[in-house]
């Protein structure tokens, strides 16, 4: 009787330590949520970007054309536009990088979360088990 009253004990702790990981888990697990939500959103602004930075091309290729003393000012613009692009490019990837490695660790620790939730479910259980024992013991 003392030996199953001791090792219910233990299971009880067990149980309570497990609860703790469980928790500290749901909180990681929500953290990396907010990363890459915020991941999502930064790529998001990074393509939005590129978008419109792509539509102002055919402005600029149009004044290009328009007269002399001009066009070389706007060809420079251009020249300019061009280096910008690949900047804009370049962001999108990183951000796009940034995300997948966001979405990785989401679900690294959603996977965590789940095997603490199965050991505090098999904690609880032989609590359970240990208290039926005891309830039916003289």
């Amino acid at each position: 009787m003392r030996a199953l009253a001791a090792e219910a004990r233990r299971w009880s702790v067990i149980a309570r330590v497990r609860e703790l990981r469980v928790r500290r888990r749901q909180t990681a697990l929500a953290e990396a949520r907010r990363v890459a939500d915020a991941a999502r959103a930064e790529r998001e602004a990074c393509e939005a970007r590129h978008a419109r930075h792509a539509a102002q091309r055919a402005d600029l290729l149009a004044r290009c054309t328009h007269g002399f003393a001009d066009s070389g000012l706007w060809r420079s613009a251009l020249v300019q536009h061009r280096l910008r692009d690949g900047q804009l490019v370049a962001a999108v990837g990183t951000a796009q990088s940034a995300l997948a490695h966001a979405l990785v660790e989401c679900g690294r620790t959603r996977t965590l979360l789940q095997r603490e939730t199965l050991a505090r479910d098999d904690a609880k259980k032989r609590l359970r088990e240990l208290a039926a024992r005891l309830r039916e013991e003289p």
